[in-house]
């Protein structure tokens, strides 16, 4: 044990001063050694400050970079309705932040965090800043029009601020570039500066060491290079980002540097000698105990590599830092164990900026299926006109003949069944641009590819013919369905837009088995059962060049139609998450085909909720309450109420519906509202109507979409909600179920 703790001192503390002879070369020595230690202090000074003022230069772009980024994406969804964000915060906040580190970059000043920064010297950095400055102030300009006027996606003031942003983003980009090189030259001239420092002062201490006594020179040499060895150990332990803390064969703490310190909230002097235990402790972060990675090593004697979802408290158990940390042994030349050299860092902000990436990643898959619901957009358009003409004719043609009976009973229904078509198409349309959180199912692509056969004939339009082959016994996967639907689209609108002048396009699917060791172009690790979807065209083809890039981000070859750029690179992305592959099949000129990989799974595809069709169930007459601002609306609604028997009373909004309950000739059973009424919203009548009357059933109806209702307060899970268009046994039921559970 003490020859391990001499060695481990050896490595870490200051050796000590040799006996020094009393002839003038030793006194000639020691000046020199003092001069030579003045200039290296010099020199790593003024490294440090160089270091200093390029890393702060460095991290102000950087949290430039960030802020801007955040002022963009917490605007969006603040706009977008949620509710979560604070303005003041999350959106004037990093905008301020934004135009003042931009200023500082510009002007030079201190930080919040204390750095310094220097004006930049470099013209053609401050050329960038300048430039940066003035898109940052117009890009903030857009950003309180945009607040004020709560302009939301998809607007032209929306397409002015993403361009915008895209100036900022690429003033930013230039601007890293920028300093890279600047950075380069800056530390090309300072190493040359140095260099020749040290070296002219070398050669004088060389020529004044020449003339001393050899023995004396090797005594005093061999001195000097111990402790340079351990002032420059000392240096770089403590310059490092890491934290480092060395123990002994007890597990005692011996060495810790200032990153250590800092994070465990223990002075050196007051650590040194406690057991690793009570100065590192650690836990996962939902609470459960770790192994301490020394005691591991003391007891195997081999590394440890690091653990993740780490967290270490420090000394007043105030901080919890997240970390990734490795411990490993400390042997001599002798291959013995002297004690253990624990290495961790704080990644915390890393975790967060990883969450953050995750999240806007998805963001980003949602705003490129919202291009494609714009693509669907006019087809979906094009067959709501026919339908809806078809319905103005049955109903013109029955008034005009004053049809009735048979007669009339048989063009309401071709009207209804017409109307049905409508709901269904907007049905469609809203549900393949949902966003939902990621949910794995197992799916049938047969399936998939059917129940979209007609929506995608919509977006491929009259001149381009759709043909399906799909193979039979089929095997499942295992994927979420809104994100299938979502690469067959994707692949649909490429193929559509390689062929403006009309073609073929083919969706195929059928099983496939790759062996071990097939050839290209299948990965090497693709062995196993895949379900391949493959979809092909005889359009224009993808040039060579071109193919080694399809699939990268914001990468596009259609620049002037305002493509994002992300419509392969989520494909690929999405495949990826399932662990499945693409590829590419393409000569220009000859068309494309895209092959798509997912593993098969063994399980039965999950089945579609049925749908009902039992009888209407006819319930006591009861008063009801109807609100809805539509007059049409509200005629029709009362008309199938009063069908259904029951007493209806009306009123177009809120105000008028409070008068009425007030009313002591009135007492009801059941308040039917519409979400969105004006003034009030349907959420707040029905607040006010329990303060004063009590828990009165109510029936939520709306025509709007989910995201909508929700930003509303009305939560479909813990209310009774219908969705408009409604048909009669839809509403019956709804009455008889609220009923029943109100009785």
């Amino acid at each position: 044990m003490t020859s391990s703790a001499h060695e481990l001192r050896r490595l870490f503390e200051p050796a000590p001063e040799l006996p020094r002879r009393w002839y003038w070369t030793p006194i000639v020595v020691l000046i020199l050694g003092q001069v030579s230690i003045l200039v290296l202090v010099w020199t790593l000074w003024i490294t440090d400050q160089r270091t200093a003022q390029n890393l702060a230069m460095t991290r102000t772009v950087h949290d430039l970079q960030s802020a801007v980024a955040y002022w963009h994406l917490w605007l969006e969804e603040h706009l977008a309705g949620d509710l979560f964000i604070d303005l003041e915060r999350d959106v004037l906040g990093n905008q301020e932040l934004s135009i003042h580190l931009a200023s500082i970059l510009l002007r030079g000043g201190k930080r919040d965090n204390g750095d310094i920064v220097s004006p930049l010297r470099d013209q053609a950095l401050r050329q960038e800043a300048k430039d940066l400055e003035s898109a940052l102030i117009t890009f903030r300009r857009l950003s309180d029009k945009r607040l004020l006027e709560s302009a939301g996606v998809g607007t032209p003031l929306d397409q002015d601020f993403d361009r915008q942003f895209h100036v900022v983003r690429e003033h930013i980009e230039q601007l890293r570039r920028l300093e890279v090189v600047y950075l380069k030259r800056d530390r090309a001239r300072f190493r040359w500066g140095v260099a020749i420092t040290l070296g002219v002062w070398a050669l004088i201490i060389a020529a004044a060491a020449a003339s001393l006594w050899s023995r004396e020179r090797r005594r005093q040499q061999a001195a000097d290079t111990l402790r340079a060895s351990q002032r420059w150990l000392a240096t770089t332990l403590s310059s490092i980002d890491d934290a480092v803390i060395t123990t002994d064969l007890a597990g005692r703490i011996f060495f810790m540097n200032p990153v250590a310190e800092k994070l465990t909230g223990w002075p050196r002097e007051q650590a040194s000698g406690q057991p690793i235990e009570q100065v590192f402790v650690i836990e996962r972060e939902d609470g459960q105990a770790i192994a301490n990675p020394v005691a591991e090593v003391l007891s195997a004697g081999v590394s440890v590599g690091m653990t993740h979802q780490t967290v270490l408290l420090d000394r007043q158990r105030a901080h919890r830092h997240g970390i990734d940390e490795s411990a490993a042994p400390i042997r001599n030349d002798r291959d013995q164990l002297l004690g253990v050299v624990l290495v961790f860092r704080d990644v915390g902000q890393r975790r967060q900026t990883e969450k953050a990436l995750r999240q806007r990643e998805a963001e980003l898959q949602q705003t490129q299926k919202m291009e494609a619901v714009g693509r669907l957009a006019g087809g979906i358009a094009h067959d709501v006109n026919n339908y809806l003409g078809a319905i103005r004719g049955y109903c013109e043609v029955a008034v005009i003949k004053a049809e009735s009976g048979v007669a009339l009973e048989r063009r309401m229904s071709a009207a209804i069944e017409t109307a049905d078509k409508v709901s269904a198409l907007i049905q469609q349309l809203l549900a393949f641009s949902r966003q939902l959180p990621v949910q794995p199912e197992v799916v049938d692509l047969n399936r998939v590819v059917r129940d979209l056969e007609s929506l995608m004939k919509r977006l491929l339009g009259e001149n381009i013919a759709l043909a399906t082959r799909l193979a039979g016994e089929l095997s499942s996967v295992e994927i979420d369905l809104s994100q299938i639907e979502q690469i067959l689209v994707n692949l649909l609108v490429n193929a559509r837009d390689a062929m403006p002048t009309g073609g073929d396009i083919v969706v195929e699917t059928r099983n496939v088995v790759i062996e071990a060791g097939a050839r290209e172009p299948y990965p090497a690790t693709a062995e196993g059962r895949y379900v391949l979807l493959s979809v092909s065209d005889t359009g224009s083809g993808i040039p060579r060049q071109v193919q080694e890039k399809i699939f990268d981000p914001f990468f596009t070859t259609k620049e002037e139609s305002g493509s994002s750029g992300l419509g392969l690179a989520t494909v690929f992305a999405i495949v990826q998450q399932y662990s499945g592959f693409i590829t590419l099949h393409s000569d220009e000129g000859q068309g494309a085909r895209f092959d798509i990989f997912l593993p098969a799974c063994d399980a039965p595809a999950t089945p579609r909720p049925a749908t009902r069709s039992e009888p209407v169930e006819r319930t006591h007459t009861a008063r009801i309450l109807l609100v809805e601002d539509n007059a049409d609306m509200r005629k029709a609604s009362r008309t199938l109420l009063e069908a259904l028997g029951h007493h209806v009373e009306v009123a177009p909004n809120a105000e008028d519906a409070l008068g009425r309950l007030t009313d002591v000739n009135f007492s009801f059973d059941l308040l039917i509202t519409d979400v969105i009424l004006p003034g009030q919203t349907g959420k707040e009548l029905y607040d006010h109507v329990r303060e004063s009357h009590g828990e009165l059933p109510c029936l939520f109806i709306s025509g709007y979409t989910d995201n909508i209702i929700l930003r509303h307060g009305v939560r479909q899970d813990h209310v009774h909600f219908l969705k408009k268009p409604f048909s009669y046994e839809d509403l019956g039921h709804k009455i008889a179920e609220i009923l029943g559970e109100s009785a």
